[in-house]
Formats: C-alpha cells, sequence, structure tokens
C-alpha cells in the first residue's frame, strides 16, 4: 500500500511540477540514517511517537542531533524517552512476558555515523549505528544487548522524486530481559520516496525491514506514509502513520515531528 502511493503520487504530477528534493535535509522519517545524501551543517529535531498493538503500546519523545564534519561525513545521536506498557504473554526481545508492567525511562540511545563515497546524479554512503543499553534489563525499555549495524545506502532521483534506500547487516549481543534469548546477525533493507508536491511540501513514503534480532523472535517491516512542510528554510514539520508486518504485524505507529536545521 505504501509502494502504491507513492508510485501513483509519481504518476499524477508531472515531470516539471516541481524539482526533486535533492538536499540532504528532505529526509525519511524511519530511516532518517540510512541515506546516502547528508545534511548541510546541522539538525536537531523533536518527535512524538506512538505505537499501538493488541499486546500494548509504546508513547515516546525523542531528540535527534545531528552535525556534519568536512564534505563527506556525517554523525549523529537519538535519545528517546519512552513510555511502555505491555500486557502478560506479549513477545518482546524475544521472551515472553510474564506479568503485565507499564514503564518509563530512557531507551537504548542510537549513535551513528557515515561517509559519502558518491555524490551527484546518485548519492552512496556507507556507516554504521550503535544501540546501547542504558536502562535496567527487567524494565523491558531495552533488551540489555549491544547492537551494531553497517550498511550502504544511497539516493538518486527520478522525475520529481528522490529514491533511497539501503542495505545492511546487524549483529546482536544476547538480550537479558526475562529468560534471556540468543543475539542473532540479522539483515537489514529499506526503500523509499521523498516527492516533491509543492515548493512547501512534499510526500513521504516509505518501507523497511529487519530481521530476527534474537532466537525466538520474529522477522519485522514496517510501512509508512507522511508529509514533510518546510515553511521556512531552517524549519520542517514532518509527520506520518504506518503499520507492519512479521512481529509488527496489527501494529499500528505514528510520528509528529518538528526539526531545524542550517
Amino acid at each position: 500500500m505504501v509502494a502504491g502511493i507513492a508510485v501513483g503520487a509519481l504518476a499524477f504530477f508531472p515531470p516539471a511540477a516541481t524539482a526533486a528534493p535533492q538536499g540532504g535535509e528532505d529526509r525519511l522519517l524511519l530511516t532518517f540514517i540510512e541515506d546516502g545524501a547528508l545534511i548541510d551543517k546541522a539538525w536537531i529535531e523533536f518527535a512524538g511517537v506512538a505505537r499501538e498493538a493488541d499486546e500494548g503500546r509504546d508513547l515516546g519523545l525523542s531528540l535527534r542531533a545531528v552535525f556534519r564534519y568536512g564534505r563527506d561525513v556525517e554523525a549523529g545521536v537519538d535519545l528517546t524517552f519512552l513510555n511502555r506498557q505491555r500486557d502478560a504473554g506479549a513477545p518482546l526481545y524475544g521472551a515472553a512476558v510474564v506479568d503485565p508492567f507499564e514503564h518509563t525511562g530512557v531507551s537504548d540511545p542510537i549513535v551513528y555515523g557515515k561517509y559519502r563515497l558518491l555524490r551527484g546524479a546518485c548519492d552512496l554512503a556507507i556507516g554504521a549505528r550503535a544501540s546501547i543499553p542504558v536502562a535496567p534489563d527487567d524494565s523491558g525499555l531495552t533488551s540489555g544487548a549491544w547492537e551494531g549495524r553497517g550498511f550502504v545506502a544511497f539516493r538518486g532521483a527520478w522525475r520529481q522524486a528522490a529514491l533511497i534506500g539501503h542495505l545492511g547487516i546487524g549483529v546482536s549481543s544476547d538480550a537479558r530481559y526475562e529468560g534471556g534469548a540468543d543475539g542473532r546477525t540479522f539483515a537489514t533493507a529499506s526503500i523509499g520516496s521523498v516527492v516533491a508536491l509543492s515548493r512547501l511540501w512534499n510526500l513521504l513514503a516509505e518501507i523497511s525491514f529487519e530481521g530476527a534480532r534474537f532466537g525466538g523472535e520474529e522477522e519485522r517491516g514496517r510501512g509508512l506514509v507522511g508529509l514533510d512542510w518546510h515553511p521556512t528554510v531552517n524549519i520542517r514539520v514532518r509527520g506520518g502513520v504506518g503499520s507492519g508486518w512479521g512481529s509488527e504485524s496489527g501494529a499500528f505507529s505514528g510520528i509528529a515531528a518538528m526539526a531545524f536545521h542550517f
């Protein structure tokens, strides 16, 4: 469905309607990191995130701080303050929740860096990201596992759309939540598009895939459709809604964010 909306938008708007989004500030929501382009200098973003499913819900407030170093290097950090509720028996980090809970605290921060190899009609970058466990192992806010990922990301243009995607591989240490679960090596991938609707509005559409990180956990996929409004050269208001499959089957999520960049 997400891909169909993106293709429909591309077909509806003629090539001459507006230029394709080329700047590193025209980014996706779910896979902001895995993009072949770089921001101009700095990006500060505040976001509210929500996920609702039969087994429970997540509500979060996040901060993303990203900086560019020189011509071809971008690095940043994602921090999230999370409220999580789960029912007994719900799957979580390769285990089943024994007792229902609702906990609030800081979830695992993500740090990343990437280097742009090619710049032009198609931008190509290589990068790595890591998740650092900080919450108590029994809180349900973290698996207690260290996780690292490497990826190759690209960005190209077609008509008035930026086409963005990545292929990657990740490795997780053993989960420590409840009875624990063995960490695995897993694949990641995504494809998405930023479509210029007008001078101030972009359509965002993306699909991402992630293999099982732990024994007993399912692979998962997510899709999202959203809008990006940039009323000034330094401010963006973005948001989207989505759903998923695999371990995310039946889950609905939403994101609303405001970014300042320069």
